[in-house]
C-alpha cells in the first residue's frame, strides 16, 4: 500500500496552523468577566483561570481587597490589568506565562526576573515528579492563608509573601499532597511529588462516559495509562493489556503483525450457534463495531486469517484505558456489556500552550517456541517421509532459514495547543511491518484531530473529533492445511535439496508460462511449494476508515447537566484473492482463480443524557437519565471465480463467474432508555441502581420485542465509617451487585421480522427451519462481592473481586425428519456457569532517587456446562428433545464439562495385565470408545507481574507472565514425529527404539505412525512462564537542551525468555480467535520474540 505521507502531513501543519491561529486569537490573554464588587483577589484568580498567567505580587504594596466593578468581554489582559492597578501607583511586566506587580519606582533591575529574591522575603524553588520532570500547573500555598500560586512550564514558583518557619502545601491532580517547612529563603528549594496511583477521591470514567468517584463504585474498574500500553508497543495494542488486568484472558493470533487478538472476560458465556463472547470496545463513551477482515482460521482446513477494527486504533492518541469486567458496570450498555468493556478515553488537547511530540519505535522479530527438528535421518527412495538410514553427514536443511527477520516499525507525531477555553490535539501515526512468513505485510496509517472548548463562562463545553485510518495486510496466515507454508516446509525430507525448491516457479514453454515448481504432489496433506504460497497465492486486505463524533453539555445550574453525542464510523474494505496458474486444483483450475468483495459497514450513533449530581448535608444525589439509538448497516458485493481465458489476469472480466455476493439488507438498530442513580450518606456508604430498556429490530415480531437491564449494588468506605486510624489502615472499602445483561440474537434470517424468502428463477424458495417466534436475549445474571484494601500510607494495595454467573436461553438446534417440510427447529435454553476471583497486590516505595512499584494480578475462573436441552417439546409432534453433547468448529462441548475441553474416541489396546498389546507381528491395535475427555485447555490461573524501576533519568520496566493449568494439543507435533522428522523420532532411533511395558520396542517409524492418530500422546502441559516484556530508558537531562527539549532512549524486548514450558508450541498463542477451536496446534505460526529500540522527542 503506497500512501503520500507528505500531502497528509501537510494538512496536518495547515490544520495546525489555522487550530493555533484561532486559539491565539480566542485566548491569548482574554478575560470575560461581568461582575459588581469583586474583589481584586478574586479578580486574579479569574485572569489566571481564563489565561493561564501567574500573577506575583507582594501584600506589602498591593491592597488585594481592593473592590473592583468590571465588565469584560473578551478584553484582552493588558487592558484587564490597567483597570486592576488603576491610582494604585503599581505597574506590571509580562514574561512567559507569568505577571510581576511592582511599584512605578523600582529600577528594571529589580523588577526583573533574574533572581529568586525580588520581594522582600519570599521563597522560590521547583516541583518535579519522582521521576524528575517538572509539574506545570501545580499549586504551592501558604498553610493557613489563601495565599498561593502555581508553578510554571518549567515546574518553578516564587511565593513572595513566604518567611521563614512558614509551611506550603504543593497539590497536583494525580501526586499525594506534600508540606514543606521553610527553613531559608536565601536558597531555591526543590520539591518532588509522589504519584498516587490510588487515589480515594478520585474521578474515574464508567459506562457510557460519565463520571464517578471511584470510592463510590459498587464494581471493579482497572485503568492502564498510555505509558503501561506503549512501553513495548504491538501493532494491536490489545495484545499490550495480556497480564496487566485481572480477570481477562488474552490470547495473540498466529497471523503475526497487526492480527486479531482474542479477549474473554470471566470466561466464554455462549455455545450457541451464533456465540459471541467478544468483549465491547468503547471510545469516549461511545461503542465501537468491532469487524475482522478474513476468515477466523478454525481448524485444519481453516481459512486466510486477518485483522479487527480494533486494530486500527493507535494507542497513542489514548488517555488511559479502563477495563470492566463485570457486567454490573458495564450494564447501561444493554445487549452488549454481557461480555465485558473496554473502555478508551483518547486524548485532549494541551491548556498550557503548545506542545509537539514525536515518537519511534522500531522492533526485529523472529520465532519464539519452535518445533524441534532431526538432521540425521533421511527419507528412502520415493518416499517423502524420513524413515530412511542414517545419514553419513547431518543434513544442513534448516527450515527456519525460511522465516524472515520480521520488522515493525511505528511512527506516530502528535502536537497539541491551547489555553483554559480551547484546546486541539492532531496526531499522524504509521505502523509498517513485515512479518517473518516470506512476503506478509501490514501497513497502517492514523490521522486524528480532536478540539475540545468551553463557552458562556464553561456553561458549555464541546468535543470534536475527526480520525481517519488506511490499512492494508497481506498474507495474514494462521494455521491448517490450506494455504500454509509450514506443512511442506516442516516435513520436508531431510537429505533433499530444498534449495532448489526455492525457484518456486519454472517457466514452461508449453504454457507460455511460469508454473509451480514441486515435484512431491499434495501428500493428502494439501501440500505445495512453500514459496509458491507466499509469492503466488495472494491474500490482500485493504480498509479505509473515517469517524467523525461530536459532544456538547450544557450546564443548566450547579450539579445539573445535559449533554448530547453522535459519532459516524464508516468503513470500506476490499477483500481480494489471486491463485496463479498451477495452484493447486482444488484451488484454482488451470489459469488461475480470482476472487474480490467489497464489505462496506456504516455504523450510526447518537445519545442524550441528563445528569442531576447534588449534596444534601450527609446525601449526595446522583442520578443520569438518557436514551441512545445505533445503527448498523452492512453491504457486501463481490464475485468469485477460476480464470477463463488469459492466466494470471487477475480481472473481473476474466473470470467464469461461478459465485455472486450481494447482501444489500444487513442492517440492524437498537434503541435504548436507560438510567442509573447513585445515593451516599457521609461518603461512606453509597446505594446505587442501574437499568436499561433496548429494543432491538432482531427481535420484531417475537415474543420478547424489548429487553430490560438492571443492576443494583452497594458500596462501603469502611475506614471512614469507624474512622480507622490511617497510620493502620489507609483504605478499606468492600462492595458488592448485581446484575442482569442480555444479548439478544445477532443473526440476519431467523428470527420472525428478519425472515427472508429467496427467490430462485422466479420461484419462492421456503425456509428449511421451523418458524420459531419466541425468540428472547440470552440472559447473564451475575453476583460479586469485592474488597479493596489500602495500607501503609497507601504504599500498599490489595483488591480482591469474588463472582458467579450464569448465562441461560442459549441457542441449539433440533432435526426435524424430513416428512414435516422441515430440516430443523430452534430451543432456546441452556446454562453456562462461571465463577472465579480476581485479584491486583501492588506496592509502591520511594527511597530519594530511587522509585520501585510492582503489581501482581491474579485471574482465576471455572467454566462449566451446566445444562443443555433437557425434554425441549417438538414444536411440531410434541416429543422431547435432548441434548447433551454438541460440536462447533471441530470442538466438542458436553453438558457437565467446561468449553475447552479436549476428548479422545481413541486409545491403544492393553491386555488384562494393563499394558500395551503389541501382536506377535509387532502391532500396536487402537481400541475406539466414546469421547473420554482428556483434560481442558483453561488455565488453572493466570498471573502477572509487573516491576518498574525508576532512578534519576533511568527507567527499568518488566513484565513475567505465568498461566498455569490446562492442557493443549499439537497435531503438528504428531505429524512431524509421523514422518520422522522430528528430534525426538531421531533421539529414539539412536537409542535402539522406545520403552514400551519396561522393554525396548525396536519399531519406531510404526510406533510413531500409530499414536500420531491419538489425542492422548499428543497433549501437553499447557503450564508455561515467560519473561514477557522488557524495557529499559533513559531520559537525557533537559538543561542540556536549554530545558527546552525532552529526548528519551528505550530499548525493548517482548517474549525473551520462556523460563518454562513443556508443549511443542506456545500455548498462549491461538489459530482462532472465535469461541472454538482453542489450544490446538495445527502448523500454526510460531509466536514472535521482539527487541525494538525507541526514542522520544518532546517539545
Amino acid at each position: 500500500m503506497r500512501l503520500n505521507v507528505f500531502k497528509l502531513a501537510r494538512a496536518m501543519c495547515v490544520a495546525l496552523m489555522v487550530t493555533y491561529c484561532s486559539i491565539s486569537a480566542a485566548g491569548q490573554g482574554v478575560v470575560t468577566l461581568k461582575k459588581q464588587k469583586i474583589r481584586a483577589s478574586e479578580l486574579i484568580k479569574i485572569i489566571n483561570k481564563q489565561t493561564g498567567y501567574n500573577i506575583l505580587y507582594s501584600n506589602q504594596i498591593f491592597n488585594d481587597k481592593k473592590i473592583l466593578n468590571v465588565e469584560f468581554d473578551g478584553a484582552d489582559i493588558h487592558k484587564v490589568m490597567n483597570i486592576l492597578l488603576d491610582q494604585s501607583g503599581l505597574q506590571y511586566k509580562i514574561k512567559d506565562n507569568t505577571i510581576l506587580i511592582n511599584q512605578i519606582s523600582q529600577t528594571e533591575e529589580s523588577s526583573s526576573f533574574k533572581t529568586a529574591n525580588s520581594f522582600q522575603q519570599g521563597v522560590s524553588g521547583k516541583i518535579s515528579d519522582d521521576k524528575g520532570e517538572p509539574l506545570h500547573g501545580a499549586s504551592v500555598s501558604i498553610k493557613g492563608t489563601s495565599i498561593g500560586i502555581s508553578t510554571d512550564a518549567e515546574g518553578r514558583f516564587t511565593l513572595a509573601q513566604a518567611k521563614v518557619n512558614d509551611v506550603i502545601e504543593i497539590r497536583f491532580v494525580g501526586y499525594q499532597t506534600k508540606s514543606y517547612t521553610i527553613t531559608s529563603t536565601a536558597q531555591p528549594i526543590a520539591l518532588s511529588l509522589t504519584a498516587d496511583d490510588n487515589l480515594l477521591d478520585a474521578v474515574v470514567v464508567t459506562a457510557l462516559g460519565i463520571k464517578r468517584q471511584a470510592k463510590a463504585l459498587n464494581y471493579e474498574v482497572q485503568t492502564l495509562k498510555r505509558d503501561d500500553l506503549t512501553a513495548v508497543q504491538s501493532a494491536n495494542f490489545t495484545n499490550s493489556l495480556n497480564g496487566k488486568v485481572a480477570g481477562v484472558n488474552i490470547n495473540a493470533s498466529a497471523s503475526g503483525i497487526g492480527g486479531s487478538t482474542r479477549v474473554v472476560m470471566r470466561g466464554v458465556k455462549s455455545i450457541s450457534q451464533f456465540a459471541n463472547n467478544n468483549v465491547l470496545y468503547v471510545i469516549d463513551g461511545v461503542p465501537l463495531l468491532n469487524k475482522s477482515s478474513g476468515g477466523a482460521s478454525t481448524g485444519v482446513f481453516g481459512d486466510i486469517a486477518g485483522t479487527e477494527s480494533i486494530a486500527d486504533m493507535n494507542p497513542d492518541d489514548f488517555e488511559s484505558v479502563s477495563v470492566l469486567t463485570g457486567p454490573a458496570g458495564a450494564a447501561l450498555y444493554g445487549n452488549a456489556a454481557a461480555n465485558g468493556v473496554i473502555l478508551i478515553t483518547t486524548r485532549k488537547g494541551s491548556k498550557e500552550g503548545f506542545k509537539l511530540n514525536y515518537s519511534n519505535n522500531t522492533s526485529v522479530m523472529s520465532p519464539f517456541v519452535k518445533p524441534e527438528f532431526q538432521t540425521t535421518y533421511g527419507n528412502r527412495v520415493g518416499e517423502y517421509e524420513s524413515w530412511g538410514s542414517k545419514l553419513v553427514e547431518p543434513s544442513t536443511y534448516d527450515p527456519f532459514e525460511f522465516f524472515n527477520t520480521g520488522v515493525q516499525q511505528i511512527n506516530s507525531l502528535n502536537t497539541s495547543i491551547g489555553n483554559e477555553k480551547q484546546q486541539t490535539f492532531i496526531s499522524f501515526s504509521s505502523t509498517n511491518g513485515k512479518g517473518i512468513i516470506p512476503n506478509n505485510k501490514y501497513n497502517r496509517y492514523n490521522f486524528s484531530f480532536k478540539n475540545s472548548a468551553s463557552f458562556l463562562n464553561d456553561k458549555v463545553t464541546t468535543d470534536f473529533s475527526a480520525s481517519y485510518v488506511k490499512q492494508a495486510d497481506q498474507n495474514m496466515a494462521s494455521q491448517g492445511q490450506y494455504f500454509n507454508p509450514l506443512v511442506s516446509l516442516y516435513l520436508f525430507p531431510r537429505n533433499d535439496d530444498f534449495d532448489a525448491i526455492k525457484y518456486y516457479e519454472r517457466y514452461s514453454v508449453s504454457n507460455n508460462y511460469f508454473t509451480q515448481y514441486w515435484p512431491y504432489g499434495d501428500q493428502s496433506l494439501q501440500m505445495q511449494n512453500p514459496y509458491w504460497i507466499t509469492n503466488r497465492m495472494l491474500f490482500q486486505n485493504t480498509r479505509n476508515r473515517y469517524m467523525i463524533s461530536g459532544n456538547v453539555t450544557y450546564n443548566i445550574a450547579q450539579g445539573i447537566s445535559v449533554s448530547a453525542r453522535g459519532r459516524i464510523d464508516n468503513t470500506d474494505g476490499d477483500v481480494t484473492r489471486k491463485y496463479y496458474a498451477s495452484t493447486a486444483p482444488n484451488f484454482a483450475k488451470a489459469n488461475g482463480y480470482y476472487s474480490w468483495a467489497n464489505q462496506k459497514v456504516l455504523q450510526t450513533y447518537t445519545d442524550v443524557i441528563g445528569t442531576f449530581n447534588r449534596k444534601y448535608n450527609d446525601v449526595s444525589v446522583n442520578i443520569n437519565l438518557g436514551s441512545s439509538y445505533v445503527k448498523e448497516k452492512t453491504t457486501t458485493d463481490g464475485v468469485s471465480g477460476h480464470l477463463a481465458t488469459v492466466p494470471n489476469l487477475f480481472s473481473i472480466r476474466n473470470i467464469n463467474v461461478f459465485n455472486t455476493l450481494v447482501t444489500p439488507f444487513d442492517n440492524k438498530a437498537t434503541i435504548g432508555a436507560f438510567g442509573s442513580a447513585e445515593i451516599g450518606y457521609k461518603d461512606y456508604i453509597f446505594l446505587s441502581a442501574t437499568g436499561r430498556q433496548d429494543w432491538s429490530s432482531r427481535q420484531v415480531n417475537s415474543t420478547e420485542e424489548s429487553f430490560f437491564y438492571p443492576s443494583v449494588g452497594v458500596s462501603a468506605i469502611l475506614s471512614d465509617m469507624f474512622q480507622i486510624p490511617k497510620s493502620t489502615l489507609s483504605y478499606l472499602k468492600v462492595r458488592a451487585n448485581y446484575s442482569s445483561v442480555g444479548l439478544p440474537l445477532d443473526a440476519l434470517g431467523i428470527t420472525p421480522g428478519t425472515v427472508t424468502y429467496p427467490i430462485n428463477n422466479g420461484s419462492v424458495t421456503p425456509i428449511t427451519i421451523y418458524p420459531f417466534p419466541n425468540f428472547k436475549a440470552q440472559r447473564t445474571k451475575t453476583y460479586e462481592a469485592g474488597v479493596n484494601l489500602k495500607l501503609f500510607e497507601n504504599k500498599l494495595g490489595l483488591d480482591v473481586t469474588l463472582y458467579k454467573s450464569n448465562t441461560y436461553d442459549q441457542l441449539f438446534l433440533g432435526t426435524l425428519p424430513g416428512g414435516t417440510g422441515y430440516s430443523g427447529f430452534y430451543a432456546q435454553v441452556g446454562n453456562i456457569g462461571n465463577k472465579g476471583i480476581e485479584a491486583s497486590l501492588t506496592y509502591n516505595m520511594k527511597h530519594n532517587d530511587l522509585n520501585y512499584s510492582t503489581g501482581l494480578t491474579y485471574t482465576l475462573n471455572r467454566n462449566k456446562v451446566i445444562e443443555m436441552v433437557r425434554d425441549y417439546p417438538n414444536p411440531v409432534d410434541g416429543t422431547s428433545f435432548n441434548l447433551t453433547e454438541l460440536t462447533v468448529d471441530g470442538s466438542l462441548i458436553r453438558e457437565g464439562g467446561q468449553v475447552g475441553d479436549i476428548y479422545t474416541r481413541s486409545f491403544l489396546a492393553t491386555d488384562q495385565n494393563g499394558k500395551i498389546y503389541i501382536d506377535p507381528a509387532g502391532n500396536f491395535s487402537i481400541v475406539n470408545v466414546d469421547n473420554v475427555r482428556l483434560g481442558t485447555v483453561n488455565p488453572d490461573y493466570t498471573l502477572g507481574w509487573r516491576n518498574d524501576i525508576a532512578y534519576k533519568n533511568f527507567n527499568l520496566g518488566f513484565m513475567v507472565f505465568a498461566r498455569v493449568g490446562g492442557i493443549v494439543l499439537s497435531q503438528t507435533q504428531a505429524l512431524l514425529d509421523q514422518y520422522g522428522v522430528s528430534k525426538k523420532s531421531a533421539v529414539d532411533r539412536d537409542h535402539g527404539g522406545i520403552m514400551i511395558n519396561g522393554g525396548l520396542y525396536s519399531d519406531v517409524e510404526n510406533y510413531y505412525k500409530t499414536v500420531a492418530q491419538l489425542e492422548a500422546f499428543n497433549t501437553y502441559d499447557a503450564t508455561n512462564v515467560r519473561l514477557q516484556e522488557v524495557s529499559l530508558s533513559y531520559r537525557l537531562p533537559k538543561k542540556l537542551l536549554n530545558n527546552r527539549i525532552g529526548l528519551t532512549f528505550s530499548v525493548t524486548g517482548n517474549n525473551l525468555l520462556m523460563l518454562y514450558n513443556k508443549a511443542p508450541f506456545d500455548p498462549q498463542l491461538t489459530g482462532s480467535t472465535g469461541t472454538f477451536y482453542q489450544g490446538i496446534d495445527y502448523f500454526m505460526m510460531p509466536s514472535l520474540r521482539s527487541f525494538g529500540f525507541g526514542l522520544k522527542i518532546q517539545l
